[in-house]
């Protein structure tokens, strides 16, 4: 490359991509030559590696030894340090990613949902104008009482239902089956959120491994293998639960069909009001549900913290010899 350039001016290197030099300190005299070696990113990180010891000098605890061997000692304990930071920062992600899945499905399902109860007030509305309602008659009242415990139970099953369909929707989806799975949506099935603590923990270390190997790489080809049967694992849970839910959802609808039975003079106009307030509760309880799992899930991400910390920072050694080593300790949590 022969050019003229000022500082920081980018400029292109053939097989390289664009350069800029800054106006650095230890540059004195900007009229003497200087030379520079540039090598490929991967080139440089495979001679790091090289350099590069991890040790775990006792099995009882989760503490690993970092030597890094570097001529320039200062330099040295620099890259060890941005080593370990990235590696902190990549942890936090992996928490996060999992934290955001769960809070933009949710945010999904609310747009729908309240658009959903927004028509459903409509028309809850428009029907009572229609047909002149003001207030109940004793009889509509009765069956109000006789049947809230039903409607209440109702709701809460409706809900688990609606949350279940979304999932195996969203399992379906052959761009987002391939992101993380939202968690805590369903957190009295300790077996399902197993399963997907599994499939996500699969699934960031998939993406972990596709920044330097293809997807035609036998150890991708691997974890794609052990995604679909932890995938397979969580759909069967799904469907077992749903068939569960299906059964208690018929149970309480025959129970207020009983109760509704045994109220006989509710005119038929308010039975329809009735009804229509009855899907209303229903929505109302899965977007207020919704809106309790964003604001935990949310308060959640704030706490999140590492799976490690570093007890000695990166030190190079007080003797001098060729290369230089830099030591480490990182504890994990």
């Amino acid at each position: 490359v022969d050019t003229v350039v000022r500082f920081d001016q980018p400029f292109d290197l053939p097989h390289v991509g664009k350069l800029s030099i800054s106006d650095v300190s230890e540059i004195k005299n900007i009229y003497e030559e200087y030379s520079f070696e540039i090598t490929s990113v991967d080139t440089r990180v495979a001679e790091l590696m090289e350099d590069l010891t991890v040790e775990v000098k006792n099995k009882l605890i989760t503490i690993i030894d970092l030597t890094f061997k570097h001529p320039i000692p200062k330099k040295g304990e620099d890259i060890l340090s941005k080593l370990i930071e990235k590696y902190v920062q990549g942890n936090l992600k992996d928490k996060n990613e999992v934290a955001d899945s769960t809070v933009k499905f949710i945010q999904n399902r609310l747009a729908y949902i309240g658009s959903e109860l927004g028509d459903l007030e409509g028309n809850i509305q428009g029907f009572k104008q229609k047909n002149n309602l003001a207030d109940m008659t004793e009889q509509s009242k009765l069956l109000v009482q006789t049947t809230s415990q039903y409607v209440s139970e109702l709701a809460k099953v409706e809900t688990q239902i609606s949350v279940i369909k979304s999932l195996q929707e969203y399992l379906d989806d052959d761009v987002k089956n391939k992101r993380v799975l939202p968690s805590s949506l369903i957190p009295a099935d300790l077996v399902f959120n197993g399963a997907v603590q599994k499939y996500n923990e699969l699934t960031l270390e998939r993406a972990r491994r596709l920044i330097g190997v293809t997807e035609a790489n036998p150890s991708i080809v691997l974890i794609d293998k052990e995604i679909d049967n932890s995938r397979a694992d969580i759909e069967s849970n799904l469907g077992t639960t749903l068939d569960a839910l299906t059964i208690t959802r018929n149970r309480i609808n025959s129970q207020i069909k009983q109760a509704e039975s045994q109220v006989r003079e509710v005119p038929e106009i308010e039975r329809s009001y009735l009804n229509l307030a009855r899907q209303q509760q229903i929505k109302q309880e899965l977007y207020i549900f919704l809106m309790q799992k964003s604001e935990e899930t949310a308060i959640s991400k704030t706490s999140n913290i590492a799976n490690s910390k570093t007890i000695d920072p990166p030190k190079s050694e007080v003797k001098p010899f060729s290369p230089k080593k830099t030591m480490v300790y990182l504890l994990g949590l």
